[in-house]
């Protein structure tokens, strides 16, 4: 098993999208926790490392982790993968649903917020 510390890995959504990302392109044994920021996983190195970039969450000390658009790109896949985590519960839908959307709201106007900052 082979392990990647990755950048802009914030919840549960993160990694519900990681893992769905990555098993989809055939990676087995995927574990993330973002308590430390790290994707292990048994798999391509190379491969992994160019699907988490493409995702919003590039390898720590990479060119890419330093980019906005990487940043910004993994909100939207935090929010999809939260989005999808609550969905797997069908008792809780609406409720996570609309909670859900709000986080991804605020979460939008914090990127903007940090991007107008930068300029």
């Amino acid at each position: 098993m082979e392990c990647i510390k990755v950048v802009n890995l914030k919840c549960g959504g993160c990694e519900e999208s990681i893992k769905k990302a990555l098993s989809e392109a055939g990676v087995t044994n995927v574990n993330v926790s973002v308590e430390k920021g790290k994707v292990c996983f048994v798999g391509d190195r190379e491969k992994v490392v160019k699907i988490l970039a493409k995702i919003g969450y590039p390898e720590e000390g990479s060119k890419e982790a330093q980019s906005i658009l990487k940043k910004t790109q993994s909100y939207a896949t935090c929010a999809e993968g939260a989005v999808l985590a609550g969905l797997k519960d069908k008792r809780k839908r609406g409720k996570k649903f609309w909670g859900i959307i709000i986080f991804a709201f605020v979460i939008i106007l914090f990127v903007v917020w940090d991007f107008i900052s930068m300029l």
